[in-house]
């Protein structure tokens, strides 16, 4: 399981250029220049799911701690900290390259002009509404009809931890 949460967090994870320093290490002064200047600023957020086409239902969340919590038995996923999502043993990490690191496994993480992640299997773009666009594997997962999910929060300044948030619940277990 936690190659699988490794494998999807790498596929899916990026930074803009200028949030760390050559050596991977934050160049963020204090707390308010690492949430302005983070790949992956910490806000509470909350990813949502529309059951039965009316009501929304909490997933999962993202605490203003760097917790990862599944709504269900509020079990942690993983945290996130410094630019760093910790899934177990190894941190996934990632630099001003956009890369991004889990021990010896190195991927390219690409996000296009509108900010949105995007690679050979996955495009996931979490909209200024919070409406959540997905396509896994060429398939999008969401219709825009009666199976939709959103994220519930900042979303228009911690896009990429939005983004970030539904993939680890993704990797942790289906919604």
């Amino acid at each position: 399981m936690r190659a699988l949460v490794v494998a999807v967090a790498l596929s899916v994870c990026g930074c803009p250029r200028g949030a760390n320093d050559a050596s991977g290490a934050s160049s963020n002064g204090s707390s308010a220049a690492a949430s302005s200047n983070a790949c992956w600023p910490i806000t509470p957020l909350t990813l949502e799911a529309l059951e039965h086409g009316a009501e929304w239902e909490p997933i999962a969340s993202l605490q203003a701690d760097g917790t990862f919590v599944r709504t269900e038995g509020r079990k942690v996923i993983a945290r996130l900290a410094n630019d760093q999502l910790m899934l177990g043993g190894d941190p996934l990490t990632c630099d001003a390259a956009r890369t991004v690191r889990a021990g010896n496994a190195v991927k390219e993480a690409q996000y296009d002009a509108q900010d949105a992640f995007v690679d050979a299997r996955t495009r996931i773009f979490v909209r200024d509404d919070g409406e959540i666009e997905l396509t896994l594997g060429g398939e999008p997962m969401f219709d825009g009809g009666k199976r939709r999910a959103r994220v519930v929060g900042d979303v228009v300044h911690a896009r990429r931890t939005a983004e970030l948030l539904v993939l680890v619940t993704l990797a942790s277990a289906r919604f």
